[in-house]
Parts: C-alpha cells; sequence; structure tokens
C-alpha cells in the first residue's frame, strides 16, 4: 500500500517507472508514414520503429533523466502544445493548453521540471513547468522583435542554456542567434557566444563541461562544439548540405545541413540530422568530428534528435 501512494507522488514519478524499450535509443521526427511521427532507433542504425502514431505533428522528443517517458511537440489544428508519453508512446498526456504555440520542451534532471519555449507574450520566451502541468512560469522577458529559443537544462541543474537574438545589430539586416546562460529561474544571463546563428539546436554533454549546437557557416549549417562557459568553440563538421534547402514550413526554419544535435548518454558520441545525402537522415559522430556514422535509411526526412539516458532498474 505504502509502495502505490509513493508512486503518486511527483518525487517519484519516474522512478515508479520502468522503460518497455531497451536502454540507448535515439528519437527523431521523420514523415516517413506521411505525417510527422516520433520514431526510434538503436545507436547502430536496427530496431527502428514508430513511437507515436497520431494523425499530428510531432516534434522536439526529448527523455525523461531515466529513460522512462519523452516530452514532446504536437500539433492539433494548427496549434502546438506540449505533450508527455511513455517511451512506448503510450499513456499520451497533454500538459499545456494555451492557444499560442508552446515548443520544444525539455526535461529537468532531476525530473521535476520541463523547459519550453512559447509565443504567449506575442514573443518567443522560454517558460517552465512541473511535469503535470502545474506552475507555467516565464522565465525570460526579452523586448520586442526578440525571440527565445529552446531552453535545455544542464546535467547539474543549476542553469538553462538557450539560443536568443536579444542582442543583434539593428542596423543590420542580418539575424542571429546566440547562445546565452542563465540560472533556473531566469536570473543571471550571460551571452555564451557572439553571431553565431544558433537556430536549428543545442544540446549539453552527460558532464555538463561541453556542449554542442549547430550554427551557420556560409548558409549551411554546422556543428559546433564549445566548453560550458563559451570558450573553445570549435567546428566539428564541413558539410556542403543539400542544394536543396528543406522548407517544412508553418513556423519551421530552412534547414540545411547538420542539425539538431544530442549527446550520447555516455559522452562518446553525438546523434544529429544531417542533408549530406541530399534527404535528412539520422547520423552519429564523434565530439571530435571524426567516424561519422548514417544510421537511418528511410524515406523523406529525419530530424529532431533525442538520446535516451540510462534506465534505472
Amino acid at each position: 500500500m505504502k509502495q502505490i501512494v509513493a508512486c503518486l507522488t511527483m518525487v517519484c514519478f519516474f522512478a515508479c517507472q520502468t522503460s518497455p524499450i531497451k536502454n540507448g535509443y535515439i528519437t527523431f521526427t521523420s514523415n516517413a508514414d506521411s505525417t510527422y511521427s516520433i520514431h526510434g532507433i538503436m545507436e547502430d542504425g536496427t530496431e527502428q520503429h514508430q513511437i507515436t502514431h497520431a494523425k499530428e505533428l510531432d516534434a522536439h522528443s526529448s527523455w525523461s533523466p531515466d529513460g522512462s517517458h519523452l516530452v514532446f511537440s504536437r500539433s492539433v489544428n494548427g496549434n502546438y502544445d506540449i505533450y508527455m508519453a511513455k517511451a512506448d508512446g503510450s499513456d499520451v498526456q497533454r500538459l499545456t493548453t494555451d492557444t499560442a504555440y508552446d515548443l520544444v520542451p525539455s526535461f529537468s534532471p532531476d525530473g521535476k521540471k520541463v523547459v519550453f519555449e512559447s509565443n504567449r507574450t506575442g514573443i518567443y520566451q522560454i517558460f517552465s513547468m512541473d511535469i503535470n502541468g502545474e506552475h507555467q512560469t516565464q522565465l525570460t522577458f526579452s523586448g520586442a522583435g526578440t525571440t527565445n529559443y529552446g531552453g535545455k537544462y544542464s546535467p547539474n541543474g543549476t542553469t538553462i542554456a538557450f539560443a536568443s537574438n536579444r542582442d543583434n545589430d539593428t542596423s543590420v539586416h542580418i539575424k542571429y542567434n546566440d547562445i546565452y546562460l542563465m540560472n533556473t529561474d531566469g536570473s543571471n544571463v550571460k551571452r555564451l557566444t557572439t553571431k553565431m546563428n544558433n537556430e536549428a539546436g543545442r544540446a549539453w554533454s552527460p558532464d555538463g563541461k561541453r556542449m554542442v549546437f549547430s550554427a551557420v557557416v556560409d548558409s549551411v549549417a554546422q556543428l559546433f562544439v564549445m566548453n560550458a562557459d563559451g570558450s573553445g568553440q570549435t567546428q566539428i563538421t564541413h558539410s556542403k548540405g543539400n542544394p536543396h534547402p528543406f522548407s517544412p514550413g508553418d513556423l519551421f526554419p530552412v534547414f540545411r545541413g547538420e542539425v539538431t544535435p544530442s549527446w550520447s548518454p555516455d559522452g562518446k558520441r553525438i546523434a544529429f540530422a544531417s542533408d549530406r545525402d541530399l534527404d535528412y537522415q539520422i547520423y552519429t559522430i564523434n565530439p571530435d568530428g571524426t567516424d561519422p556514422k548514417r544510421i537511418t535509411k528511410t524515406k523523406g526526412y529525419q530530424l529532431s534528435t533525442g538520446w535516451q539516458p540510462q534506465v534505472k532498474k
């Protein structure tokens, strides 16, 4: 009886779950089934399968710290909200119900919070909420004409990395989305990059010492790795990209090159989406840029990776 009661509390919500699939799945969004749904695949390219089966668009999958659940963005009748499901796609729960766009969710390392972006204030700002959707709190307050993208909690849970154009030079027409760091309550905002144009994804290394992110170089997105304080910025891919960029439409940007990276739980590999072989497919690569490997061979477009943490049993 005590165990049943304990499983109803938020503190051990995830501890009382076990993943129905193997450790180490890489999730991504695919339109292979004529709609955009979340799929999973092992690092060696085996056991690819579809996880979500809704008619709506599902994207931006992110794993709970114990690997038992996913949060993701879902579009229903053109409105995007944050949803959560078990690792096999079952027990789908809607966490936000705002009429604005709520997107790109990510778990806190203790499993108690989800950070996401929303334009409910008129521009995209970063918000956080409890895993049941309660206590939705605005964290960034940048001014008109700015955008704030894709918050990611640091592995130690003390800071959030995100992309923003808040410090753009308004006298020029080039738009940059640099990476910033802030405390989890939105305070102490620090700029880590300058004119890097990071729009299509960023992720922490599991030890919290580095980040990988996608930034545009000569009109093609490439992967970069840097230290957590913004130093040591190193380009690790040099893709030529598809000469015909992918334009998914709606609120999504035009994609060309290497995008949406995620770091493996052991820190040894980085998963990402690339159009180096024309259609977007999922690849992995060493953090120093060596040994790239393609792991999907699926028709259509595969984007927006997330790497399952080690499941605690």
